[in-house]
């Protein structure tokens, strides 16, 4: 359907009344999470690539630098929608693009066949101007997608592909738990002039999925190393990140041991009760300052529900994701926190649900801002539709 103004794709029109009631409803759950996993699985190309953004301006595409690692992200939250559903298109999305991934990115290193990574090549990322590196978070997320697709098909992506993934990860890691943020082959190796506030948390994640899936100790130690190394350097900071990462990879981790308990051996070992508790605090300060960010909004409807004042979708999705993951913390070690942390929930899914674009062609897109005057506010990314996809998933489940 050819769209006779660009005003529908705005949630901001005033012909559209915006829903700013505190209880997202089943249906819209799912037709949401229905349109938003559409709109990914459509914008996988043949090769396996996606096509990375899109404009609602009618402009041409143009390919845009591609970044590896939301490329991993989509396939994390795919896979998050076929655990649910069991869908063969969203099983066919991940397979090919999984499988694209690794073959144009997966290398072992130089001298050194057992450990490989994700390269970023310039061929690939569109970036000329930086050398052939490896981004530890690539090979964090790399490893949660090449995870889903060893559960589809292990004979694409067999054990000891994940093994050599997992080894890198490993050697990134300093001995206090932090990690080298890159690898450049090309000058220093491991590289820690810059350092991601990402990276430790999807790292730590990626070394989780393997440990559901290789029964060594060295994953997980490596997991709790580089989630307390988190814990302690923000233990008395009054500047704590709104981490998502680390909030989903904790999670996973308390997951982990929950799930697993008749099959702990002498090789895997419980977690301290030291550690259990300085995870959990960490937690909760990751969980506090996610909440104090919530925006007074009543003079802005359309930003009800939202953490940033420009109307960005991303920044709100990535702390519902957050707080999704630590609910279950918060139920069991802090259940005080569990209300306003459920009001915050509440509020911005429906935020996201707000907007969400829901006619075609872009269908189940989601826009980079609800504010019209904002940056690039017309622009569709893939990671964009996945942070609120995954929102809307771990949502749905807690009703």
């Amino acid at each position: 359907m050819k769209l006779k103004s660009s005003c529908i794709l705005f949630v901001l029109c005033a012909s559209l009344p915006l829903n700013v009631s505190s209880e997202p409803t089943q249906k819209e759950l799912a037709s949401a999470i229905s349109l938003s996993t559409n709109y990914l699985v459509r914008q996988v190309l043949p090769s396996g690539q996606f096509i990375y953004r899109q404009h609602r301006k009618d402009k041409p595409y143009k390919q845009y630098r591609y970044n590896l690692l939301r490329h991993a992200g989509v396939i994390y939250s795919l896979g998050q929608y076929h655990r649910e559903y069991q869908d063969e298109q969203t099983a066919a999305a991940i397979i090919r693009t999984a499988s694209w991934l690794e073959n144009c990115c997966y290398r072992a290193l130089d001298g050194w066949d057992a450990a490989a990574t994700i390269w970023s090549m310039p061929n690939i990322t569109g970036n000329h101007k930086k050398p052939v590196q490896a981004k530890l978070g690539a090979s964090g997320l790399g490893l949660v997608a090449f995870s889903e697709l060893y559960k589809l098909q292990p004979e694409k992506m067999p054990l000891k592909k994940l093994r050599r993934l997992g080894r890198f990860i490993v050697y990134m890691q300093k001995t206090n738990g932090a990690f080298f943020s890159k690898y450049i082959p090309s000058s220093v190796g491991r590289d820690d002039s810059w350092t991601s506030l990402y990276y430790p948390g999807e790292a730590a994640l990626g070394l989780i999925r393997l440990a559901q899936i290789d029964n060594n100790p060295l994953w997980l130690e490596a997991a709790i190393n580089a989630l307390s190394y988190l814990a302690v350097s923000r233990k008395n900071s009054s500047q704590v990140p709104a981490d998502h990462w680390a909030l989903i990879a904790t999670a996973e981790l308390f997951n982990y041991y929950n799930d697993n308990q008749s099959f702990l051996s002498e090789n895997i070992k419980p977690l301290s009760s030291q550690q259990s508790r300085l995870l959990r605090d960490h937690a909760l300060q990751i969980v506090n300052v996610i909440l104090n960010e919530k925006l007074s909004t009543e003079h802005q409807p359309e930003l009800v529900g939202s953490f940033v004042m420009d109307g960005r979708t991303t920044p709100t999705a990535t702390r519902l994701e957050g707080l999704l993951a630590a609910r279950s913390i918060m139920k069991t070690s802090y259940p005080d926190m569990v209300p306003s942390l459920d009001k915050a929930l509440s509020t911005g899914i429906q935020f996201l649900l707000n907007a969400q674009i829901t006619v075609a062609p872009y269908d189940g897109g989601m826009p980079r801002s609800v504010l019209a005057g904002t940056k690039r506010s017309d622009e569709l990314r893939i990671d964009y539709v996945q942070h609120a996809l995954s929102a809307w998933l771990g949502y749905r489940k807690l009703k």
